[in-house]
């Protein structure tokens, strides 16, 4: 069980650190030995606390149609453009 440990960083958590492992080991029951190995890690349980996810914002609805626009600028057959956008929100009601 040592030697994947050289090939993975399992503070980054049990996704990262299975999919790291993947590319260069097997055995039978490697996912659930990571998973183990990595529960019982107290380093890692130090740092998923600090990688919680934060909570969706919600952006500010316009008031008035165009309040609120995109700009690209782009080239196409040679020719350049400017695309300006006029950004609409819908609000789902739960």
């Amino acid at each position: 069980m040592k030697c994947w440990t050289k090939y993975t960083n399992h503070i980054f958590g049990i996704v990262k650190c299975k999919s790291r492992a993947r590319d260069v080991l097997f055995w039978i029951g490697m996912g659930q030995d990571i998973e183990d190995k990595v529960k019982a890690c107290g380093l890692c349980a130090q740092h998923q606390s600090l990688n919680a996810k934060e909570p969706m914002l919600m952006p500010e609805i316009p008031e008035r149609p165009w309040s609120k626009v995109a700009t690209d600028l782009f080239e196409y057959q040679k020719q350049h453009y400017l695309l300006v956008v006029r950004l609409l929100l819908k609000v789902q009601k739960l």
